[in-house]
């Protein structure tokens, strides 16, 4: 069975060899318990971790740790090529603690608050020895990088950002349009925000974002979509409305902390051309009769 395979994703998969374990933004520490194995998490939302936990057989990380701008990542799943984890993801950070469970050892929590502008691939491993760490970062003749046997690997792919604005700070308001028919418009609620309305089908309207309609009585055909691995949401628009229509979704977070995205939608030109010669007839009768009172 191939590497990627093995990857059942949600926001963020833990794997094992022998149980395939899906996680939430806050997931319990997995064990990486077996020498020679490795477990694979994949990060796919700002704001999500990746926990993992040497045991007490295993309880010396490679690289060693160190906190901050001092954090170090391994490039290759046996940890041959290292490099400082800034480097590769620009705001992230790796804390350490007491095993949490039956394991013992030391608990590993990765958080990645901003997503790459591309894929990375991080490992650590989970040694039995502390001269083991230093041993594993001399160079091996290998036709390819391996787990070595006596160590476990922890492989964590961090996936690139979508493509599209990101809502995620309190008070915050995203402004999108729309201007022309058969086309979309997308953004990501970010970190631990999610989106309302949760019924696709339902929608706020105008600036206050406050009042619930139907999104099709708004503007008739459109649909939107949010895919759960990354929180990417796509508003579609097959036929523009009769009159400019202001959309708005909120970005939510536990504590309702809220964010808002605002989708003009522009109306059709044969509308727009008929309101813009009815507001034009409209302003030359008012002259028109001012000039005849007169």
């Amino acid at each position: 069975m191939s590497l990627l395979s093995r990857f059942a994703v949600l926001s963020v998969v833990a794997l094992s060899f022998e149980t395939p374990m899906t996680l939430a933004a806050e997931p319990e520490a997995t064990s990486c318990a077996n020498a020679g194995s490795a477990i694979d998490f994949i990060i796919q939302k700002s704001g999500h971790v990746a926990r993992f936990n040497c045991p007490t057989a295993l309880e010396h990380v490679n690289p060693t740790y160190k906190s901050g701008d001092e954090t170090e990542i391994c490039t290759t799943i046996d940890c041959s090529s290292k490099a400082a984890m800034k480097t590769l993801l620009s705001d992230a950070s790796l804390t350490e603690a007491s095993g949490s469970g039956s394991s013992g050892g030391k608990d590993y929590t990765l958080k990645v608050d901003v997503l790459p502008e591309e894929d990375r691939n991080i490992y650590f491993l989970c040694q039995p020895s502390a001269a083991s760490v230093s041993a594993s970062s001399l160079p091996v003749r290998r036709l390819a990088p391996a787990v070595p046997s006596d160590k476990c690997s922890v492989h964590i792919v961090v996936k690139a950002a979508p493509k599209a604005p990101v809502c995620s700070a309190k008070d915050q308001t995203l402004q999108v349009q729309i201007t022309a028919a058969n086309s979309d418009a997308s953004f990501v609620c970010g970190g631990i925000y999610n989106i309302r309305p949760t019924d696709p089908t339902k929608v706020f309207q105008g600036d206050s974002c406050i009042n619930e309609a139907d999104l099709n009585s708004l503007v008739p055909g459109a649909s939107i979509a949010t895919t759960a691995e990354n929180g990417l949401t796509k508003l579609s628009v097959n036929n523009l409305p009769d009159q400019p229509t202001k959309l708005c979704y909120r970005c939510e977070d536990d504590s309702q902390n809220i964010c808002k995205v605002l989708v003009t939608v522009a109306a059709s030109p044969s509308n727009a051309t008929r309101l813009a010669a009815q507001a034009t007839l409209g302003a030359l009768l008012a002259v028109a009769g001012l000039m005849y009172m007169a």
